[in-house]
């Protein structure tokens, strides 16, 4: 049952975090200045070796929830848990070195209302860790596709640019390890599923690409790209046949 207050969905925003003590912060607000009260944030972090936890203690927002894993669980597993530990009606999925503009937020849930989606994404500026903008379009890239198929082959799905209904999770959790990217599990799934997926033309977060990032044209030799796309045939099969047994 979603939760209407005052005629605008229940907002939660999911971001896992890792050694992200030069970002957090800074993410952090950019994205609280547009949420409402009764709106939350849940940061899961991955075990950081860095100072982020000093970060954690000093937050002064009542709608930040913070969680800490034991040890590292990754990535994936991480923005699961995140998932699963929120309350809202719309779950919009974050990065730790982002920043997102002043007007995401009232622009997605207009997605949402309007259209009566059950996913939405966007698009982004992709700038530098000095804020130089490196693409005016981050969609021109990885060309927006939301066949199953499509995605199969090549994720076109950009995790920090998506939200969904919470409803969907009875659907999309639990993540298998061998999806390989959350975003494309969710992507995949809303397809498979014919759930309504509406694109935004709008750039509505500055994504940040550092030194250090894998970018989403690197190389890998071929038989890991067919053996991970053999394992991932498998679990969205075996997650096809569960919900067909549920229907039928």
């Amino acid at each position: 049952m979603e939760t209407i207050i005052g005629d605008v969905l229940k907002v939660s925003v999911c971001m896992a975090t890792y050694n992200g003590e030069k970002y957090i912060q800074r993410q952090l607000d950019s994205i609280l200045k547009q949420l409402r009260a009764d709106d939350e944030v849940i940061i899961v972090d991955d075990n950081s070796t860095d100072n982020s936890n000093n970060i954690f203690d000093n937050i002064n927002d009542i709608r930040v929830k913070v969680y800490k894993n034991k040890y590292n669980l990754g990535f994936l597993a991480t923005f699961e848990k995140s998932m699963k530990l929120a309350n809202g009606d719309i779950i919009f999925l974050s990065d730790q070195d982002d920043i997102w503009m002043d007007n995401k937020v009232e622009k997605i849930l207009d997605v949402f209302e309007t259209n009566k989606a059950d996913i939405v994404c966007h698009d982004a500026i992709i700038i530098d860790n000095n804020n130089n903008i490196l693409y005016n379009s981050f969609t021109e890239i990885r060309k927006i596709n939301t066949s199953a198929m499509r995605n199969f082959i090549f994720n076109s799905y950009t995790g920090c640019c998506m939200a969904f209904r919470a409803r969907l999770k009875e659907i999309i959790l639990p993540i298998p390890a061998d999806a390989i990217y959350h975003d494309r599990w969710i992507g995949i799934m809303g397809s498979l599923f014919n759930m309504n997926i509406q694109f935004a033309e709008d750039k509505l977060i500055y994504y940040v690409r550092h030194g250090n990032n894998a970018s989403p044209m690197s190389k890998r030799s071929l038989t890991v790209i067919i053996l991970d796309r053999i394992r991932l045939a498998k679990v969205i099969i075996a997650r096809w046949l569960l919900f067909k047994r549920k229907v039928f």
